[in-house]
């Protein structure tokens, strides 16, 4: 399932700063739990979002280079989208 289908989004990827979420209305019809995992699975970043909101932005200066995984948990089900850190210019 793409993101667009899932009715997240996540830009830019890769990402040198501040990570973008943008939610759809279904989406966001129920408070969220976002959280952002490094490629070893540790919880770097976490947050709840409240129903109704639709934009998250998250800082992304404290993260190293390499991949992550943004997780949105809706109560029941937890999907997952891929991002690439890149290093500071």
């Amino acid at each position: 399932m793409s993101e667009a289908a899932s009715g997240v989004n996540i830009f830019p990827n890769p990402v040198s700063g501040f990570l973008n979420v943008s939610l759809s209305r279904e989406v966001a019809s129920v408070d969220l739990e976002i959280s952002v995992e490094d490629a070893s699975g540790k919880i770097v970043y976490k947050t709840d979002v409240a129903k109704g909101s639709t934009e998250i932005t998250i800082q992304t200066a404290h993260l190293s280079a390499g991949i992550y995984f943004l997780r949105v948990f809706d109560g029941k089900n937890t999907h997952s989208y891929k991002f690439i850190k890149l290093k500071p210019p």
